[in-house]
């Protein structure tokens, strides 16, 4: 499910008026995603990560999960 499909669903489910619940499901989610992105890097074996800025990196992480 794409980081986007994530958020959706959580628009979707009715929270009611309770704003506080929806923002820490957002921060959890965003959270995830950004030690998922974060593991991968770092354990990555494409030769040369290093030399590829954050957005490259973050694209080919999508890219790879399917996201």
């Amino acid at each position: 499910m794409t980081l986007r499909d994530k958020y959706c669903k959580l628009l979707d489910f009715d929270f009611g008026y309770d704003n506080k619940a929806l923002a820490n499901k957002i921060e959890k989610t965003s959270i995830d995603f950004a030690i998922d992105f974060y593991e991968w890097r770092a354990n990555s074996t494409i030769k040369g990560i290093d030399q590829y800025t954050n957005k490259e990196c973050i694209k080919m992480y999508k890219k790879e999960k399917n996201l």
